[in-house]
């Protein structure tokens, strides 16, 4: 299921089946318990009103008008049934709707004791029953048990429960189906900027704009800012490429020239092997001047999270072979943890010429510190390489950070390692701060 706003509907199908469910058997339940609670009710009601036109004889026998309180109890099969029997079970009076079934209703109650109960008719009918003990003292003071029981059959109640069920899950399968269309227009009105995001994607793709120019959520507005800084990126790549090219084609045009006019053969062949060699040695260096400035950063891949102190370990190994004659003594501070989130390569190139040009231009001694930019709230990192060397004059700190500089013309290199660094700190729209240290020499610092 490759569509979000597929992935999105069915979700929240499953979401409403479960929720609705769940509504739906709750009420039914609550329907079903609060119809018997009525039914008891009824029943209880029933028991009072018998009680109120009871006559208690001082023969000891109870005598009941022949005009109920209910006319379904003289009413043949109205469903509503009632008896009176004594405390030896004998029934002594029944209701004129009450068939000789021979109904085992509770006895042996005591007094004012009620007791609730499910009754079967030979027919196979269920019913629910409820008996009430009662007390009383005849006209010679002798007491008097006896136990007043109604029922009704619950056949009228188990149908209204079944015809509010049927009608409570119609509602409810309605209900789904309207929220579900609901929910289709809502998740379309709300996946609309991702629809204006991919359509002005293509434009940029076509050619027919640069960047994301549409006014889109903020929810959004992360998203879209990483979009379009990733474009300028790739757009900056593709230029500085381009410049790369034209200034490596530009470089060999000359040493291409010299090497042609040599096909005519004139001068002695050890000079020509001289000159070939001087133009060769010229090639290889411009190629290779060239090579560096296309890989200084501008990757494309993923950006990952990278622990800092490994990567300075790794560089500081490599340097203390390279300057094994220096002997240096490093201290290095960097927090526990911290991470860079960018291209691997890129951390290489930016710390790796700064620590180089400290123990390129060091005594003795290198101070290496790292940690997070306190108070800021994109994922920024400060670094900051000293040392005891000559460090570099007020007045070249602009000029060292140009390609082909060196801040002492006569030491070997191309003068492109604080270029580079300047190149990375651009990318990540960082900062570069050049001065003097307290160990004597320069401090470079960088936050990124």
């Amino acid at each position: 299921m490759n569509s979000l706003r597929n992935r999105l509907i069915a979700a929240s199908c499953l979401v409403l089946v479960v929720f609705l469910g769940l509504v739906g058997g709750s009420v039914d339940q609550a329907y079903e318990d609060a119809a018997h609670r009525a039914l008891r009710d009824r029943l209880q009601g029933q028991i009072y009103a018998l009680l109120s036109v009871a006559e208690f004889r001082d023969s000891g026998d109870i005598g009941m008008p022949e005009i109920l309180p209910e006319v379904r109890f003289s009413t043949p099969w109205s469903g509503l049934y009632a008896q009176i029997a004594d405390a030896a079970g004998m029934t002594v009076w029944r209701s004129f709707a009450t068939p000789d079934w021979g109904l085992s209703f509770k006895s042996g109650l005591g007094p004012s004791q009620f007791e609730f109960q499910r009754l079967e008719t030979p027919q196979g009918a269920s019913l629910l029953g409820l008996s009430f003990g009662l007390v009383w003292q005849d006209g010679s003071g002798k007491l008097k048990s006896h136990i007043f029981s109604v029922a009704e059959d619950l056949e009228v109640v188990e149908s209204q429960v079944e015809d509010f069920r049927q009608r409570l899950w119609v509602w409810l399968g309605l209900a789904f189906f309207g929220l579900l269309v609901t929910l289709g227009l809502v998740l379309r009105w709300g996946l609309s900027p991702l629809r204006a995001v991919a359509k002005d994607l293509k434009a940029i793709q076509s050619g027919s704009q640069g960047q994301l120019r549409g006014k889109y959520p903020r929810e959004l507005e992360g998203l879209t800012s990483s979009l379009n800084s990733l474009i300028v990126h790739q757009q900056q790549q593709l230029e500085r490429h381009r410049n790369r090219l034209s200034d490596l084609a530009h470089s060999l045009k000359t040493p291409l020239s010299v090497l042609g006019s040599m096909l005519d053969g004139k001068g002695s062949s050890e000079i020509r092997n001289v000159q070939v060699s001087e133009q060769i040695t010229q090639m290889s260096s411009a190629i290779d001047y060239q090579l560096q400035r296309a890989a200084t950063a501008g990757r494309l891949g993923p950006i990952h999270v990278i622990q800092v102190a490994p990567v300075v370990d790794r560089i500081m190994g490599a340097m203390q072979k390279v300057y094994a004659d220096k002997s240096i003594k490093i201290n290095i501070q960097i927090d526990s943890g911290l991470v860079f989130e960018g291209d691997e390569g890129d951390l290489l190139e930016l710390f790796g010429n700064i620590i180089e040009n400290a123990c390129k231009w060091c005594r003795s001694k290198i101070s290496i510190s790292a940690g997070k930019v306190s108070g800021s709230d994109l994922s920024s990192i400060s670094f900051c390489v000293e040392d005891d060397g000559p460090g570099i004059a007020e007045e070249l700190v602009d000029r060292v950070q140009n390609r082909g500089v060196r801040g002492d013309e006569r030491a070997e290199g191309q003068g492109i390692g604080l270029a580079i660094v300047s190149d990375v700190i651009d990318l990540y729209e960082g900062s570069l701060d050049i001065g003097r240290s307290d160990l004597g020499g320069a401090r470079i610092s960088v936050e990124i």
